[in-house]
């Protein structure tokens, strides 16, 4: 069956850097949205800092962000899907995170990202991929509305052991995972890139099977595996290997490239 929606994740997979796409991946993802392939990118970025990568690459489609808690397209201002975490729950994880001491931003979407007591290193983090955050004395008084999503910004040796923690306490009541060495993401439990994805594909009325997704960390496992093909980059987590089918070249090969013209531009299985 031919491939006819693609899914995307941008940071490790697409992207060389924080901000460039490679010109054998660009022209990979051109061409198969010119077939008319419904090529989406699935990231945990806000929309504000990704949709410079959409319009670089020409996408009309919907983009997932904040790792599936809004499937958003700005090309008509359709919101096809929102997934915000309950405030008490949101205020929980306020308390725990003023007792650990921990630097905890939330997204609220259209309104922005505001953090109560940021680090040196948050600070670089959002600053080095362009995100806009604001400073407040009291996250409470601002998360009055279901935020999208709360992330971490926390030291890389020390973030793993942080993540199993915070699962541990949170007991199912948030989703917890790692979408980089340094970020620890919390969203509603009912949000995953694989969920946005299967949104989507029913939005189109793609079957499953005709469903393509490449990504590289264990934010993209749910999406992975639920594609009907399912590509991990060859530096990818244990985890996200494990969900794919198909294992690609690393990034510094443009895997991504390689994935597209294999199965979508050449029709191979």
């Amino acid at each position: 069956m031919p491939i006819r929606l693609l899914a995307l994740d941008l940071d490790g997979t697409i992207l060389a850097d924080l901000h460039t796409i490679p010109p054998r991946t660009q022209a990979a993802i051109k061409a198969a949205a010119a077939r008319g392939v419904h090529v989406v990118i699935a990231t945990g970025r806000e929309y504000d800092i990704t949709h410079k990568f959409v319009e670089l690459l020409g996408l009309t489609t919907p983009t997932i962000c904040y790792q599936g808690a809004l499937i958003y397209n700005g090309s008509t201002g359709e919101t096809i899907g929102r997934e915000g975490m309950p405030v008490p729950l949101a205020h929980q994880l306020i308390d725990l995170a003023r007792a650990r001491r921990l630097a905890l931003q939330f997204c609220l979407g259209e309104t922005g990202t505001y953090v109560e007591a940021p680090s040196s290193l948050s600070r670089q983090t959002m600053t080095a991929v362009g995100a806009t955050v604001q400073e407040v004395s009291d996250l409470k008084q601002v998360i009055t509305t279901p935020p999208i999503k709360g992330l971490i910004v926390h030291p890389a040796d020390e973030a793993e052991t942080l993540t199993r923690e915070l699962k541990n306490t949170l007991n199912g009541s948030l989703n917890v995972f790692r979408s980089h060495t340094t970020l620890i993401e919390i969203t509603s439990p009912l949000v995953s890139k694989g969920h946005a994805l299967a949104t989507l594909a029913a939005y189109y009325d793609i079957p499953q099977a005709e469903v393509m997704a490449i990504g590289d960390h264990d934010n993209d496992i749910e999406m992975l595996a639920w594609a009907g093909l399912g590509v991990a980059m060859g530096h990818a987590t244990s985890g996200a290997k494990a969900a794919a089918d198909v294992i690609a070249p690393p990034l510094n090969e443009e895997g991504a490239a390689w994935a597209i013209e294999k199965f979508i531009l050449q029709g191979s299985k």
